[in-house]
């Protein structure tokens, strides 16, 4: 539950901007501004803050998530580095 409340925040960030978007309610050149300050600053730290907040025994009862988790985050890594081996 509590990696739940972990990756909440990012969800409603998401779905605020889809629903501010759909409004129009930003001009398109602020929006790359926020766009920015959310992938560089916000969201790391919110995720940041959220895996300090988790408890060791919370991760090790939900070591099926905790294993997806890194598996995909491993992944991702990989899948960064063999794309800038490749074309660049």
């Amino acid at each position: 539950m509590l990696l739940i409340l972990a990756i909440l925040p990012i969800v409603v960030t998401v779905g605020l901007g889809v629903f501010a978007g759909l409004r129009h309610q930003f001009a398109p050149t602020t929006s790359d501004i926020l766009i920015q300050l959310v992938m560089h600053y916000a969201l790391p730290l919110s995720l940041f803050g959220g895996i300090l907040s988790l408890k060791r025994a919370t991760i090790i009862q939900n070591s099926s998530v905790a294993l997806w988790l890194a598996l995909g985050m491993l992944g991702g890594m990989v899948i960064v580095i063999v794309s800038q081996c490749c074309f660049h």
